[in-house]
């Protein structure tokens, strides 16, 4: 009995001596970590049941590579001038310069943390719009002190990571070989051979895309891919990149209408020299896209304009090459090429981090649905097109699926069967105008009918007070008569008692 108390004794002081052992390592292993670079904890835990995930197992140390699922490969060449680590590893947390919260559908945050060091930058790091994340926030412990920074596709961010691409301005030591010659690009438009195209992996998406693309897919040659619109496949992007080169247009619709987010649809069509087709201008203010790089639907008045702009651009080669003037300014590299957005959040965690830490970001200002647009196709009316011309009091009656065509046989036919239809209006109308007079007639008739009725019935009574008087003045006369004749009685009664009397 005593030895097996020591056996458990001696089993519980070799658990308590591992345990020490391995907390003294942990601990000379994060204090020699955070000696030599600065640490970047990333929040997020991963789900190895999403095969897809944005924080992939594999995930290196180190920022000489871009985050993975979220950004182009970067150039074998790049190095980041920073010393950091990134770890996944929570123990890190009590010497982590920054804790990197992605805010992401496939890796939400399981739990916040409420406690930090004071030096500590909490950074938010998203790729999406606040209307597809801000469920993903805990809005009762964030204030608008809980953040420090912000790695996100707008340009206002203290980490601007635009979505999958962006341009990069010609310098005097761009080498000759980035910049783009005219003969290739006409080369590339030369290639083209059908007219628009769209992919779409988000159905009903916010923005109301989807209405808008129903009726341009009435009006124009619309090629679609993506179970959205009943498409033959999902869409790849590795082979729908290829795929967009054949189109002279590509509808660059987001499912979102906020500011400044542009994603991978806009970036596709511009690499492969198909003009990008968005919903609105307003959402690049501040960005380094320039104007004449895309066409914007709400440009126009409504729809048949905006399908006249592209049909007369895919027949017309040298205002359709004017979209490309960019080519001017900017290089054929890519953005992401020799830019990592984790190099910057490393130079962000490295230099003057005492001065970021001491401001805030204010989420609710920052991150804020009222900054996108609803519905956008909806309030804005830019799915609206324009009826043929009628009578404005006829304009309403026209059945709102028709369109004008540009073509003039178009045309002619369509104004036949408007006035087919004007003119079976107008016969309904007739009708229903002869329907409300005989209402009206009816109407009049059963008035007439009750004043009658209503005069004979006043007569009636009229005559029946009559008679009720005339019978009560003739009971009245007989009452009379009669009290005369007994008063009379009675005194010729008097009379004769008197004379028997003497």
């Amino acid at each position: 009995m005593v030895v097996e108390n020591y056996k458990k004794i001696i089993c519980i002081a070799i658990f308590i001596l591992i345990v020490i052992i391995k907390s003294g390592i942990l601990c000379n292993k994060v204090q020699q970590t955070s000696n030599e670079h600065t640490i970047i904890l990333i929040w997020n835990s991963i789900h190895k049941d999403i095969p897809n995930n944005c924080l992939q197992a594999n995930l290196t140390l180190g920022l000489d590579r871009s985050h993975p699922n979220m950004y182009p490969d970067l150039s074998p060449n790049f190095t980041c001038p920073f010393k950091c680590i990134l770890t996944r590893d929570r123990d890190f947390e009590p010497v982590a310069s920054s804790i990197l919260f992605i805010i992401h559908q496939l890796c939400p945050v399981d739990v916040w943390p409420q406690d930090r060091r004071e030096e500590q930058n909490y950074i938010f790091y998203s790729i999406e719009s606040p209307i597809n994340t801000n469920r993903f926030f805990d809005r009762t412990i964030m204030t608008d002190t809980y953040f420090n920074s912000s790695a996100t596709y707008r340009v206002d961010s203290a980490v601007f990571m635009p979505s999958n691409d962006a341009f990069t301005r010609i310098t005097p030591d761009t080498p000759k070989g980035d910049i783009w010659e005219k003969n290739e690009i006409l080369e590339r438009i030369r290639n083209k051979s059908h007219f628009a195209y769209q992919a779409v992996t988000h159905c009903n998406a916010e923005s109301g895309r989807d209405r808008l693309t129903f009726k341009l897919r009435e009006l124009i040659p619309l090629d679609l891919a993506g179970l959205c619109f009943n498409g033959t496949h999902r869409p790849n992007w590795d082979y729908h990149k290829t795929e967009i080169e054949k189109y002279f247009f590509y509808l660059a619709f987001e499912n979102s209408v906020c500011p400044n987010y542009v994603t991978e649809k806009f970036w596709f069509a511009i690499r492969a020299f198909t003009v990008p087709v968005v919903l609105t201008r307003s959402v690049f203010v501040g960005m380094d896209i320039p104007d004449n790089a895309f066409i914007a639907v709400d440009d126009f008045s409504n729809l048949n304009e905006l399908v006249d702009h592209l049909k007369a651009l895919r027949n017309d080669t040298e205002k359709y090459f004017k979209y490309f003037e960019w080519t001017k300014t900017y290089t054929k590299i890519s953005f992401g090429i020799n830019h990592s957005p984790l190099c910057k959040i490393c130079e962000l965690s490295t230099i003057n981090m005492r001065e970021k830490t001491k401001s805030f970001l204010s989420l609710n200002k920052f991150w804020n649905n009222d900054h996108c647009i609803n519905d956008f196709v909806e309030r804005t009316e830019v799915g609206e097109t324009e009826r043929c011309e009628v009578d404005e009091a006829e304009r309403t009656e026209v059945n709102d699926t028709d369109r004008c065509e540009v073509g003039e046989t178009e045309r002619i036919e369509l104004m036949t069967l408007n006035v087919v239809k004007l003119m079976k209006l107008k016969e309904l109308k007739l009708v229903r105008l002869n329907v409300v007079k005989l209402m009206k007639l009816n109407k009049l008739k059963l008035m007439t009918l009750n004043v009658v009725r209503l005069m004979k019935l006043n007569e009636l009574k009229l005559m029946t007070l009559n008679v009720v008087k005339l019978v009560k003045l003739k009971e009245l006369k007989l009452m009379t008569l009669n009290v005369v004749k007994l008063v009379k009685l009675k005194e010729c009664f008097e009379i004769a008692e008197k004379l028997t009397k003497f």
